[in-house]
């Protein structure tokens, strides 16, 4: 059984390679830029001078939840943004299906060299697959094989 390229990392072109590096090495940059305050609040409760060092650390505490509010309401914009991007995709195509089954298959005889009697087009509306043959030159069709 042969596993897939995308399993083996080394097997992959550099330029991927250096661009998943690349993204995976800001991810985590991100990441530690996300508990910095909370890493500098830590840090100044080890400090020996311990008043100062309490109203700091709260201070790097709210510096961590505003920064993670932020965050969190930009991730939320982009989620949405998505959903709607992703349901306009929905209903254009829902559009575009609800239009193709309202044109009536009787419509093709216009651009059949012979006419369908009406046999032909029930035998057309119950077919899952078909093939049509057609002229390169004018496009006309010219055979409808039912599979």
């Amino acid at each position: 059984m042969h596993t897939f390229i995308i399993d083996h990392f080394a097997c992959q072109r550099a330029h991927k390679r250096f661009l998943w590096n690349t993204i995976t090495g800001l991810g985590w940059a991100f990441w530690i830029y996300l508990w910095l305050p909370l890493l500098h609040a830590i840090g100044m409760l080890l400090v020996p001078h311990h008043e100062q060092a309490t109203t700091e650390a709260f201070h790097s505490i709210q510096e961590l939840f505003t920064t993670l509010t932020t965050h969190l309401s930009m991730t939320v914009l982009m989620i949405a943004a998505f959903l709607a991007w992703a349901s306009l995709q929905w209903l254009v195509m829902a559009r575009r299906r609800r239009t193709v089954q309202k044109q009536p298959i009787i419509r093709l005889h216009r651009v059949l060299q012979f006419m369908p009697d009406e046999q032909h087009v029930n035998t057309w509306r119950q077919a899952q697959r078909m093939v049509v043959v057609h002229d390169e030159e004018s496009g006309l069709i010219q055979q409808v094989d039912i599979l």
